[in-house]
């Protein structure tokens, strides 16, 4: 670790007096060096704001380019699984690629795809890119474990989806 400079020290201590003393003090040394702590408040403010933003929509833009999945709401998640006759755990397996694509019937995955309003070429090749860590939480009718990829008809068995379901799901044609 280097010795802190000079100038690392008055910065420390510039930055410990503005985060510890007292407002009506800190304003006090404000107006004195001609700055009013109103508008200067209003400034910061604004300056935040921005940078969150800023930040937030390349954040955004970085996390759903190309997938599909981002860009559903929770009540579309629901429409989809609800429609599909899955929890919605299911969708959040593929969304996290943890699923084994080859054991995917094609049938569901035209049914899948169609739900998202994408052609089942597209899905399957989002679903073919390797697996992400997503900074978005969402809601999932119960807790799969999380690890490696897995089968399409485990998952299925590890959501608790009833036989009879499952059985409708892993069919190839109709």
């Amino acid at each position: 670790m280097k010795k802190p400079t000079d100038r690392d020290i008055l910065l420390d201590a510039g930055l410990d007096f503005i985060m510890n003393s007292p407002a009506d003090e800190f304003d006090a040394y404000l107006r004195e060096s001609g700055v009013d702590p109103i508008e200067l408040e209003r400034k910061t403010t604004t300056a935040i704001d921005l940078a969150l933003n800023q930040s937030n929509s390349m954040s955004n833009a970085n996390s759903t380019a190309g997938d599909p999945f981002a860009s559903l709401t929770v009540a579309q998640l629901r429409d989809i699984a609800s429609s599909l006759q899955i929890p919605r755990n299911v969708l959040t397996a593929f969304r996290e690629r943890r699923v084994v694509l080859a054991s995917v019937p094609r049938r569901f995955l035209v049914r899948l795809a169609k739900s998202m309003n994408l052609m089942a070429e597209q899905l399957i090749t989002v679903l073919s890119l390797p697996s992400k860590i997503f900074a978005r939480e969402y809601k999932a009718d119960s807790r799969l474990e999380n690890g490696s990829q897995v089968s399409f008809e485990q998952l299925l068995i590890d959501a608790d989806v009833d036989t009879a379901t499952r059985i409708e799901l892993l069919k190839e044609a109709d």
